[in-house]
């Protein structure tokens, strides 16, 4: 019996010792005694010569996707995973962009000044039509409240003549509104 218990542990498999999985290969640097065949390190270099090529190829298409990508390259940037928005294929003039900005400068200078000149032809009509109710006011001796004084304006800008200019006079006529001017 002393010969089963010596043979007992070599038949059971310790941890170091198991085969390694199946499709990879057996640990080199592990002796297997006596029996374990010389590596053949030129034909190891052979064999993987082929994957280095590979991925030598592989690496040199990538950095040229790369820089393509640096560069704005639409495709490449695409290749790797990056949204592209793509603009417009025709870029402008530039000098052309430069006359449409100068003219919608000066269509908005112009605009401005033709509201400020407007402005200023409304303050003038305003000034003329009050000094134009001052005098009659005083010419006639009535003396009109607020809305009868906005009910003259109203009037004389609606009712021009001949050069544009508000009829105050008419506007003010008792006989004109409609209830006379009864204070």
């Amino acid at each position: 019996m002393p010969d089963e218990a010596t043979q007992a542990p070599a038949e059971q498999e310790t941890p170091s010792s198991a085969a390694p999985p199946e499709g990879s290969p057996a640990p080199e640097s592990e002796p297997k005694g006596e029996e374990a065949p010389a590596v053949d390190y030129e034909k190891r270099f052979n064999d993987l010569q082929p994957e280095l090529t590979k991925a030598q190829q592989r690496n040199a298409e990538f950095e040229r996707t790369l820089q393509a990508a640096r560069e704005g390259n639409p495709e490449a940037l695409e290749a790797l995973g990056i949204e592209y928005e793509e603009e417009d294929a025709e870029l402008e003039d530039p000098d052309e962009v430069l006359r449409n900005e100068v003219a919608q400068l000066r269509e908005h200078v112009g605009t401005q000044q033709q509201q400020a000149e407007r402005s200023h032809l409304e303050e003038m009509e305003a000034d003329y039509i009050a000094e134009k109710i001052d005098v009659l006011e005083k010419e006639t001796g009535i003396e009109l409240d607020d809305d009868a004084i906005d009910f003259v304006i109203d009037r004389a800008r609606a009712n021009r003549g001949d050069q544009e200019e508000p009829l105050v006079e008419n506007a003010f006529n008792p006989a004109v509104s409609p209830e006379g001017w009864a204070f």
